[in-house]
């Protein structure tokens, strides 16, 4: 007889701590707080380029460097998120994230620049919102990793440059779009620990029964039925094949879960 065990985690809010410092990954703890990594230090993987910008990666970063300027988004839109994103670049540096931007047309028009510059022409310097609001005081941390902390909800945006709250604005243009990087041509930029937690998260799961949740029986039917229950927290299948759907309907979400199986090994159906 094979037995499969199943467990699925719940998505949960967050309500504080540090994040951990260590590259382009997630600790247990922040996958459990709802968090995914943007970034995943190896590839482009859920990421396009806009522009002429060729973007490399070296030494655990997304280096930006070459002969033309351009943008790098997520191929994914978000709407309201906390985010977290570190960059180096020298003292003149100038670039920037996007926040909700659209993947066509320009980003800083179809959604905000956060930026990374510290002699805009109009005052909206480093941490600011290009065009929607000033940020109080601050500037870049020359050749060092230098670390935004941005929430975004709804119309509120709150962001923490280097441990320091500078911007705490309100501003409904733009819901919802995509996450950019900026590089501007002779200007180089490197980004890593790019991470996201999207807001509004609930459980599907509530870790004691199986409310929400609905058996389909495969057509034709099995001659081992399977068997559902809830054990240690976890939702627990055994004996025959089936299927287990919860019973609400979503369009765009962020799914996360955990699961146990057995050994994989040669499978005998009675």
């Amino acid at each position: 007889m094979k037995r499969t065990w199943l467990a699925i985690a719940g998505l949960v809010w967050w309500t504080g701590g540090a994040l951990a410092q260590e590259t382009n990954k997630l600790t247990p703890q922040e996958v459990a707080q709802g968090w995914v990594l943007l970034w995943d230090g190896e590839s482009l993987f859920g990421w396009e380029s806009h522009g002429g910008a060729e973007w490399t990666i070296a030494g655990g970063a997304l280096v930006g460097d070459s002969a033309q300027g351009g943008w790098l988004g997520t191929t994914t839109p978000f709407a309201d998120f906390e985010l977290v994103a570190e960059f180096r670049t020298a003292a003149d540096g100038n670039s920037g994230l996007f926040l909700r931007s659209d993947r066509e047309g320009a980003p800083h028009q179809t959604g905000y620049e956060l930026q990374v510059f510290d002699a805009q022409p109009a005052g909206y310097n480093t941490g600011s919102l290009v065009g929607y609001a000033k940020a109080a005081e601050a500037t870049i941390v020359a050749g060092q990793w230098n670390r935004f902390q941005v929430t975004a909800q709804g119309d509120r945006f709150v962001v923490v440059y280097n441990g320091k709250k500078v911007l705490d604005a309100r501003d409904g243009s733009h819901p919802v779009g995509v996450i950019g990087l900026q590089y501007n041509q002779g200007k180089k930029i490197e980004f890593r620990n790019l991470k996201l937690r999207p807001l509004g998260l609930r459980p599907i799961f509530n870790g004691k029964d199986l409310s929400g949740w609905a058996k389909v029986e495969r057509p034709g039917g099995t001659k081992v039925p399977p068997e559902w229950s809830v054990k240690d927290g976890a939702i627990h299948v055994e004996k025959g094949p089936g299927q287990l759907e919860t019973e609400g309907a979503w369009d765009d979400f962020v799914l996360q879960l955990e699961i146990r199986t057995n050994a994989q090994g040669p499978t005998h159906h009675p």
